[in-house]
């Protein structure tokens, strides 16, 4: 095993073990994430509430829906060459029954 020559090599290295670990950790968590939504999914209607651009000019359209009495926001991307959405459309999505915070429009899910 080398030995840490200076204080930039053990910043370095400092900094490469954060990084791998934040990945690790969101990879985990979006693996897990979306085996729970298939595992407890369910289905229900959503009104389209707004759109907008995101990085390089992708267009991405949010969404609310009830659960429970409890409302719940979600977003997906919009691909304008293969659909039609709008703002006040009604759309199904696929929820996590445990947590509906997690969320998909249903053409995401297969």
């Amino acid at each position: 095993m080398k030995k840490i020559k200076s204080p930039k090599d053990a910043f370095l290295l400092f900094i490469i073990i954060i990084s791998w670990a934040f990945f690790a950790y969101f990879l985990i968590g979006e693996t897990l994430k979306t085996q729970s939504l298939y595992k407890n999914l369910k289905y229900t209607k959503a009104i389209v509430i707004d759109d907008f651009f995101g990085i390089r000019q992708t267009k991405y359209f949010r969404y609310e829906f009830c659960v429970d009495e409890k409302m719940y926001r979600g977003r997906g991307v919009y691909y304008p060459k293969q659909e039609t959405i709008s703002v006040g459309d009604t759309i199904t999505i696929g929820y996590d029954k445990t947590n509906p915070d997690y969320s998909t429009f249903v053409r995401d899910l297969y």
